[in-house]
């Protein structure tokens, strides 16, 4: 293992502001150790360290304590449930970021091989543009039946369809709402997935039981506003509440707490 540096890390986490560690490091305070670049610390020990500063935290809640890389780019994360056996892949990129999306697999340790499924929170070129390529290489892609609409909406978009790859239907697991549980226990994962509108019709939330919630690109609750469209947003919010959720891992900007 390499030797840890010389760093300040007090017994009492809760009176050390993690924030400032991390800057320090030059590291994204938004992301986990295994998923960042850290000048001079290995994977291993960052892990370590990570422990140490975030069980303040997790006994908050604001993390969850399931292993969760974020091996997102280009100002979108992108997570991977490593716990799941096999792992499951939570949104993925623009069409053609197939590189970039490798070299987040390497620096996490992961192989691309290790996923064999994809779930996207709602089909915008940004979360789900690299799917279909991800299709021709094994990967299975999960179809909410809530979204078969927006996908063929995308196809048959002109300006849309040049940023996405075919879909391939037949390759692709469609499911049900109601069947979503039944379906992430046989990957190892205790949740379900429900409808969230608000950001597109389309959008979909897993929310796993020990509260973590993948949101996509649901608009945060504060921001809202007022009208229609944000009680659409405010129902959707009330809906991922009741299903016990206590943080939002977004598909942009860090994990947050919620109230």
């Amino acid at each position: 293992m390499n030797k840890i540096p010389s760093l300040f890390i007090p017994s009492s986490t809760c009176g050390f502001r993690r924030r400032h560690f991390f800057e320090h490091q030059r590291i994204s305070p938004s992301k986990s150790p295994l998923s960042v670049h850290g000048e001079g610390l290995g994977g291993e020990v960052l892990s370590l360290i990570f422990a140490k500063l975030s069980s303040c935290e997790r006994k908050r809640g604001m993390i969850s304590p399931m292993n969760i890389l974020n091996v997102g780019y280009s100002s979108t994360n992108y997570y991977i449930l490593a716990d799941a056996k096999p792992h499951l892949l939570i949104d993925v990129g623009f069409a053609g970021t197939l590189p970039k999306l490798q070299h987040e697999l390497k620096r996490v340790g992961i192989q691309l091989a290790d996923i064999k499924h994809l779930l996207s929170t709602h089909y915008h070129p940004d979360h789900a543009g690299l799917a279909q390529e991800l299709q021709g290489m094994g990967i299975k892609l999960i179809v909410v039946d809530v979204q078969q609409t927006a996908i063929a909406a995308v196809q048959h978009d002109p300006k849309l369809a040049k940023q996405y790859s075919p879909y391939d239907k037949k390759s692709a697991i469609t499911i049900t709402l109601a069947e979503s549980r039944a379906f992430l226990a046989k990957l190892d994962i205790q949740g379900e997935i429900i409808t969230t509108p608000g950001h597109s019709d389309d959008s979909v939330s897993l929310i796993t039981d020990d509260g973590t919630a993948f949101t996509g690109d649901l608009t945060h609750p504060m921001m809202a506003g007022e009208g229609s469209s944000a009680d659409v947003i405010n129902h959707s919010w009330s809906a991922i509440r009741a299903h016990g959720a206590k943080r939002s891992y977004p598909g942009h900007g860090p994990v947050y707490p919620l109230k």
